[in-house]
């Protein structure tokens, strides 16, 4: 068995069986206001690294006589954002979002920025929890008798049992 691959060739979250199934887990994670703007600002500090590392520089102004002139070209794309797969503003987004951010986003955004807020302990103890919860270990209990076919006795059997 293995996962099957998106068509970017990544792995996904889904498991085919033979038996003709296939099972998804879609887990998402929902960080209060403190985690995620802490998360985001982890993201920004090293953005900000890697764009000096690349020559820009958000202040470039040329100053003459009587004007100020300030050139507000945008940043370029860094290697973070590009690994990422999202800018800023886009991850802004996902982590302060109520909807939550994907244990896969979240996963590679921890290991890029250095921090690590969920574990994958985390993610096991909440599906094991919820596992237990859907499908307690207890005994199956059998709620009715299976079906059987009724047989008809012959004629001779009926006349030697009376």
């Amino acid at each position: 068995m293995k996962l099957f691959t998106n068509r970017y060739g990544s792995p996904t979250c889904n498991l085919g069986f033979d038996a003709g199934f296939t099972v998804s887990t879609p887990i998402y994670v929902t960080l209060t206001l403190d985690k995620g703007k802490s998360l985001l600002n982890a993201f920004r500090q090293k953005k900000l690294e890697q764009l000096k590392e690349l020559g820009w520089s958000d202040i470039a102004a040329s100053t003459g006589s009587l004007v100020t002139v300030t050139d507000k070209t945008p940043p370029p794309i860094t290697p973070l954002e590009t690994e990422l797969g999202m800018n800023e503003e886009t991850l802004r987004g996902l982590l302060l979002s109520r909807t939550g951010i994907s244990e896969k986003t979240l996963f590679k955004l921890q290991e890029l920025i250095g921090e690590e807020l969920v574990t994958r302990e985390d993610i096991l103890t909440t599906v094991n929890l919820w596992l237990d919860e859907l499908i307690p270990n207890e005994p199956i209990k059998e709620t009715s008798k299976p079906k059987t076919r009724k047989t008809t006795a012959t004629r001779t059997q009926r006349k030697t049992d009376s």
